[in-house]
C-alpha cells in the first residue's frame, strides 16, 4: 500500500475516508515539506502555482497571521486556504511553518474537480464539517469573551 495513504489514514481530517477515496484525492494533490519559520503563503497572494489549493497539515504545526499579528496556530489534521479553494479569491492571511518539519498536502481544485464523484462528495462533506466546527468554535469563543464575568472580589455568587 502507498505510504502516503497510510499517512492520510492516521490524519484527523481523513479519519472516515475509504482507501479508494484517499487514492482519488491523492490524484489531485501534492506533498510539500517546509522547515521551521518558512513562509508557506503570503496574504493577498493568488500565485499560479497555488491559486486554488486547499492545504491540509499532515505533520507539524503552522501559524496563521494577518498583517503581522498571529490569528491561529494549526496542527496535524487542520486545514487552511479554504477561501481560495472554494471561491478563487486571494489569500486572506500569511502562513508560516512553526515546527522543525511541516508536511502539507495541497489539494488542487482544478484536478480535484476531475476525480471520482463519490470521492469528491466524501471530501466536500468532510470539508463542510471541519469548516462548521471552526465556525462554531469561533462563535462560542467570541460569546465567552463578551459574556460578563462575576466579580470575585465583591464576593457575589453567580447562583
Amino acid at each position: 500500500m502507498d505510504q502516503r495513504i497510510e499517512f492520510l489514514k492516521r490524519n484527523p481530517f481523513f479519519r472516515d475516508f475509504q482507501e479508494a477515496d484517499l487514492t482519488e484525492i491523492l490524484k489531485a494533490s501534492s506533498w510539500n515539506k517546509y522547515e521551521f519559520n518558512e513562509m508557506i503563503l503570503h496574504q493577498y497572494e493568488l500565485a499560479e502555482k497555488n491559486e486554488r489549493i486547499l492545504f491540509i497539515i499532515i505533520m507539524g504545526k503552522i501559524v496563521v497571521m494577518k498583517e503581522g499579528k498571529p490569528l491561529a496556530e494549526l496542527k496535524e489534521g487542520d486545514y487552511f486556504g479554504e477561501v481560495s479553494f472554494l471561491k478563487g479569491q486571494p489569500r486572506v492571511a500569511d502562513v508560516v511553518s512553526k515546527a522543525k518539519q511541516v508536511i502539507i498536502l495541497g489539494v488542487d481544485k482544478n484536478k480535484f474537480d476531475q476525480i471520482n464523484p463519490e470521492s469528491h462528495s466524501c471530501f466536500y462533506r468532510r470539508l463542510a464539517e471541519v469548516i462548521l466546527d471552526r465556525y462554531l468554535f469561533k462563535k462560542s469563543s467570541d460569546a465567552e469573551k463578551k459574556a460578563p464575568r462575576p466579580n470575585a472580589a465583591e464576593g457575589k455568587s453567580p447562583f
